[in-house]
């Protein structure tokens, strides 16, 4: 499992020794392997205590931190809580103010105010009353223009109508000539309607082919 992990994520994978392998099974009772044995042990008592400490050390930290946190977030709300309560307040007597200035200033300008309105009321009368006008001289363009492309389109149809019917008529002339001149061939017997003589045919049969 840990190769294809070390596979996966591209990790050196670390490798594998065997402590058993510079040990000679004959001499297991030697002081030296027992000391090593000891000393490995050691090591390895050491490295777990601290890992520990370590890991007590993270909880601790991950613990205060996350006090911390919850203590700005705690501080943050009430900030936000106390920041849109005198937003709340300065607006609404913003509001009262504009309102009260707003009406003293109306008291004030009442006439021109109204000479203004009228003045406005004029303008866009005026203003209506021209684009009436020019969406009328707009709408009798368009008619013109229609009427144009109305007549162009219909001298379209007439010359396209009278195309065909020439190419009608030169067929059918066609026709006939084709049928005339096939006519006169098969009278004839000329062309593909030839006859051809065979030997030994007789003059009184020849004489009988003539009159049919």
């Amino acid at each position: 499992m840990p190769t294809l992990l070390a596979h996966k994520y591209g990790v050196e994978e670390e490798k594998i020794t065997d402590d058993l392998k510079d040990i000679n099974p004959k001499n297991l009772d030697c002081s030296e392997y027992k000391l090593k044995k000891l000393q490995s042990d050691r090591i390895r008592r050491d490295l777990n205590r601290q890992i520990r400490q370590q890991r007590n050390h993270m909880k601790s930290v991950t613990y205060d931190t996350d006090n911390e946190i919850q203590h700005l977030k705690s501080s943050i709300e009430d900030a936000e809580l106390t920041s849109a309560t005198r937003s709340r307040y300065v607006e609404g007597w913003q509001r009262a103010r504009i309102e009260q200035h707003t009406q003293t200033i109306s008291h004030k300008e009442i006439g021109p105010t109204q000479m203004i309105e009228e003045l406005k009321r004029k303008a866009d009368q005026e203003q209506r009353v021209h684009a009436e006008i020019e969406l009328l001289i707009n709408i009798k363009i368009n008619i013109t223009k229609h009427a144009e492309l109305i007549k162009s389109w219909i001298k379209f149809k007439e010359d396209r109508e009278a195309a065909r019917q020439y190419r009608e008529k030169m067929t059918k002339s066609a026709i006939i000539v084709q049928a005339w001149w096939r006519g006169l061939l098969v009278r004839q017997q000329l062309g593909p309607y030839k006859v051809f003589k065979k030997k030994g045919q007789t003059k009184e049969e020849k004489s009988s082919k003539k009159r049919k």
